[in-house]
């Protein structure tokens, strides 16, 4: 079989005979090549995310630069492959022969997690569940004389068993394909970090709202000031809810003479009565 490059995602090829086959850069997501023998084939840089190759014959298998996310390699023969910078997130290959395998570049944390992986798989628990259900409902009919009990085995395992492994393996990958982002989701969500310091904003006022309170109180030291403007100015600074109003505002007394808060500030203090000397 000669198809670099080409798009065969989602296509059925278990027990397939595919040896010395050439998928370079092919797209095979979703592929199931259970029990085919791709023995010498070139897979190099093909994408096998969330395919199915249990029990594949991968022997002498260029695979270098291929992305295996999430492929299912349980009881899979490596032996001689090569998998120079294979991406091998979340693989399952548990039982899978790597004898004199080319890893180079390959995670050896994602190749330990993978070995490790020996829960039963959903699809294998859905295949078991479904293949239990198919001989006890057939048997049960067997038993009761009715003679089309044979249709149960044909329906069930022409339609019920493939479409129910095939969801059940969607349902795999696409859990593989999320769970990390949304357990980095939850995590710093349920996690967050203490924000110990104040707001720059919030410091900027502060130090913004003192100087001018100064301001004011030096003005009025030197006599620019009458005690009315000055008990105006400092009240009109507690009370505004930020800087930005209180210098907006200030503005506008200061400028508008229409404005209630303007007035002539005198160099000399009017309302002082003026010290005896003496």
């Amino acid at each position: 079989m000669r198809a670099p490059g080409t798009d065969l995602s989602g296509q059925d090829f278990a027990d397939a005979e595919l040896t010395d086959a050439d998928l370079s850069g092919a797209d095979l997501t979703g592929v199931d090549f259970r029990g085919a023998s791709l023995v010498d084939a070139n897979l190099s840089g093909t994408d096998l995310t969330g395919g199915d190759l249990r029990g594949a014959e991968l022997t002498d298998a260029d695979l270098s630069g291929a992305t295996l996310t999430g492929v299912d390699l349980r009881d899979a023969d490596l032996t001689d492959a090569t998998l120079t910078g294979t991406d091998l997130s979340g693989a399952t290959f548990t039982g899978a022969d790597l004898t004199d395998a080319t890893l180079t570049g390959v995670d050896d944390d994602a190749l330990e997690n993978g070995h490790e992986s020996g829960d039963a798989s959903l699809v294998s628990i859905v295949e078991s569940i479904v293949t239990g259900a198919i001989l006890i409902l057939a048997f049960s009919l067997l038993m009761v004389g009715w003679s089309g009990f044979w249709i149960v085995f044909v329906i069930g395992f022409a339609a019920v068993y493939p479409a129910a492994t095939r969801l059940a393996r969607w349902y795999e990958n696409e859990t593989r394909a999320t769970g990390s982002v949304s357990d980095g989701s939850a995590h710093s969500s349920s996690n967050p970090k203490p924000n110990s310091n104040p707001s720059p904003d919030s410091n900027s006022s502060r130090d913004d709202r003192a100087t001018t309170l100064e301001t004011v109180r030096e003005r009025y030291a030197a006599g620019e000031l009458t005690d009315a403007a000055f008990d105006r100015r400092v009240e009109q600074l507690l009370e505004s809810e930020s800087v930005s109003d209180t210098e907006s505002v200030s503005r506008a007394s200061e400028t508008d003479p229409a404005n209630p808060l303007h007035e002539t500030e005198p160099t000399d203090r009017e309302t002082e009565p003026e010290r005896e000397t003496g």
